[in-house]
Order: C-alpha cells, then sequence, then structure tokens
C-alpha cells in the first residue's frame, strides 16, 4: 500500500517574504539561510526545494550558529533596533494613524525596490556594523586561533597539537567541540590548508605559540616552512 506523502508547512508558502518568529536555540542552517518554498513533486517533502522567497527571522534573541564562514557571512544581515519606546510614550492608535500615510508609504517603499534594482542591496553601516559584530561572537573557531594561536601565513601547526588546544579552548569556554573530522573542515573553510612536513600532518598560516620564544624553522623537503614542534 502506498504511503500518503507528509504534510508540510512549506507546501502552504506561496509569498516571496517570509518572517520567522520561532527562534530554535541551534536553528537549522540549511532552513534559515536557504530560502526554498514548494518541493519539486508531491513525494519530494523532504530534500530539494525550489527557492521562492527570503526568509526575515524577528525575535528577541538572534539564532546560535555552530559555524560561521563564508556562506553564512555572504547571507545574514542583521538589522538592529536599539530603540525603546517607553511605555507611557506608546500610542496603541499609533497603527491608525499611519493610514492617512499609506500613499507616502507605498511610494516610498516602491522608490526603495528601484534603488535596489539599480545598485542591489546596499546595507547601511549600523547594519553591517552589527552583523559584523554578530558574526564575530558566533565565530568560535576564530575566537579560538585569536586567543591560542599566532596568526600568519608562513607559520605551520601540527593538526593533532592544534586539536587538543582547540579541545582544551571549548572546554573552558563551553563551546561545542565536535569531531576532529568536522574541526578539519572547519579550518579548511576558514582558509588555513593542510599541509603534510616532516613533523605530519598540519595547517599552514596558524601555530600554538612557542613556549619561550617564536622562531622560524628551516624549509622542510616541500619547501615550505613550519615551527617545529
Amino acid at each position: 500500500m502506498r504511503r500518503r506523502p507528509i504534510p508540510s508547512q512549506l507546501d502552504q508558502v506561496a509569498s516571496r517574504f517570509i518572517v520567522e518568529k520561532t527562534l530554535p536555540l541551534h536553528p537549522d542552517t540549511r532552513i534559515v539561510l536557504g530560502p526554498f518554498g514548494k518541493p519539486k513533486t508531491d513525494s519530494q517533502r523532504v530534500g530539494v526545494y525550489q527557492p521562492q522567497f527570503k526568509l526575515i527571522i524577528a525575535g528577541n534573541h538572534k539564532p546560535s550558529l555552530k559555524n560561521v564562514d563564508e556562506a553564512i557571512r555572504r547571507r545574514f544581515h542583521l538589522v538592529p533596533f536599539t530603540v525603546t519606546i517607553p511605555p507611557g510614550e506608546r500610542d496603541k492608535d499609533f497603527p491608525d494613524k499611519l493610514k492617512a500615510e499609506w500613499g507616502g508609504i507605498l511610494a516610498w517603499a516602491i522608490e526603495g525596490c528601484l534603488e535596489w534594482q539599480r545598485i542591489g542591496l546596499a546595507p547601511p553601516t549600523a547594519v553591517t556594523d552589527a552583523t559584523a559584530e554578530y558574526l564575530a561572537s558566533e565565530d568560535a573557531l576564530g575566537t579560538w586561533t585569536d586567543a591560542r594561536c599566532n596568526v600568519a601565513p608562513t607559520l605551520w601547526g601540527q593538526s593533532s597539537a592544534l586539536f587538543k588546544s582547540w579541545t582544551s579552548w571549548c572546554e573552558e569556554t563551553n563551546e561545542a567541540r565536535g569531531s576532529q573530522k568536522e574541526w578539519r573542515a572547519r579550518m579548511i573553510a576558514a582558509g588555513f590548508h593542510s599541509h603534510r612536513s616532516s613533523k605530519g600532518e598540519g595547517f599552514m598560516g596558524l601555530a600554538l605559540p612557542e613556549p619561550t620564544s617564536d622562531r622560524q624553522a628551516p624549509p622542510d623537503q616541500t619547501g615550505e616552512n613550519y615551527y617545529d614542534r
């Protein structure tokens, strides 16, 4: 007997602009970042969806991101709401008062749409600054490299030592460590290139600080520089 397809709320979506007011603590990145709509066929309730809308997340708490890479950075725009109207100054009739301005509001929206078509999305400084601050706070790997590593193009760090440092830092800061395979993928996504030297597997671009003083070792047989552990 053929099973009936599982209903999906996404099948009801026909809009181009979606506002999501439910903020899970650890959202599925594919749902948060990948705008999607109806499935290709009735049987594809879970899988590939055709893009149909932009997802706007509204809430008091920002999503907690598992990873911050270039794909995340080019999709997130944090719009800060920094003004709180005191209770005594709140006008409950304000939406009705705006009805007289609907024509002007529509003209303003159309003007903004034409500007977007002409130059593309050009977020203001308030948005770019708030977004950069938010993503920096969510970038656990970047915070670890800033706190525990020296970063420079000619440096080399052994994978096992780096992962041990990462593990220790995650335990101290209550961050999710993940597996070594996941950590390696995040390192590569962050721009650190995997490189095998005479000392073993490692990454170019960073190294743990030397116990006494930093010294650069002579090139190994591949011609790359590394820090001797």
